[in-house]
């Protein structure tokens, strides 16, 4: 244990087990020989450490020094009032040992104050910065209600772009409807063509019939000048003979 006392950074693992094992040696020589200090410091170096002297009063005592201070500090009130009283009123060691306490209170009350000042001044800081906080969250928010006003713009572009889209799908459609209504025009015109076409037929079997009509006509007066022709002949010859027949040259 004194070898690695020795070192620059003894483990504090092996020196804590040494002390837990020679802890009853360690006891017996102290009750039975009361070796120097000097000697302990040789022979028990690890003794003289913050460390060892908090786990060795755990040892001797089963409690931990910590604890032992706290409970101390609980009672501080009441050590300061019997150390004030008069029975230690003679003892000047004890008085000028409560003159510097209340000195060092009184400073330390000073710079007790002084703290608390600096810790309002800290918690002004903190208020500041939680303001400051609160100002970057509202700033945030209004980022996210620009972010959402932006996605509901976007939501109205695209609506009004799908509204010009119905308004051309209409124009289509009227468009469409005026091609059909032309269609419908043509069709009509041609059924009118058609018509016409036939009353073309018409005439042209009128004219037919006409034509026919005047050749029978033609051919009914060319009867009658053949007949006008036949009796005027057959009134001629019958004027010859009856001359004739009476001496009378024609």
């Amino acid at each position: 244990m004194a070898q690695e006392m020795r070192k620059t950074t003894p483990n504090l693992a092996v020196i804590d087990d040494a002390m837990n094992a020679t802890y009853a040696l360690r006891r017996q020589e102290l009750v039975e020989e009361e070796p120097p200090v000097a000697e302990m410091k040789v022979r028990w170096p690890a003794l003289f450490t913050e460390r060892q002297i908090v786990k060795e009063f755990t040892r001797l005592m089963s409690m931990d020094l910590n604890s032992l201070y706290e409970g101390l500090d609980s009672h501080l009130q009441k050590f300061l009032q019997l150390f004030r009283s008069k029975r230690f009123e003679r003892i000047k060691e004890m008085t000028s040992l409560m003159e510097s306490l209340d000195k060092d209170y009184i400073v330390g009350y000073c710079d007790y104050l002084q703290y608390i000042v600096g810790y309002c001044d800290y918690l002004q800081y903190i208020v500041g910065y939680c303001d400051l906080l609160q100002y970057i969250v509202g700033y945030c928010d209004y980022l996210q209600y620009i972010d959402g006003y932006c996605e509901y713009l976007q939501y109205i572009v695209g609506y009004c772009d799908y509204l010009q889209y119905i308004v051309g799908y209409c124009d289509l459609l009227q468009y469409i409807d005026g091609y059909c209504e032309y269609l419908q025009y043509i069709d009509g015109y041609c059924d009118l063509l058609q018509y016409i076409d036939g009353y073309c037929d018409l005439l042209q079997y009128i004219v037919g019939y006409c034509d026919l009509l005047q050749y029978i006509v033609g051919y009914c007066d060319f009867i009658q000048l053949g007949r006008y022709y036949c009796y005027f002949y057959s009134n001629s010859r019958v004027a010859v003979i009856f001359g004739w027949k009476h001496g009378i040259i024609l």
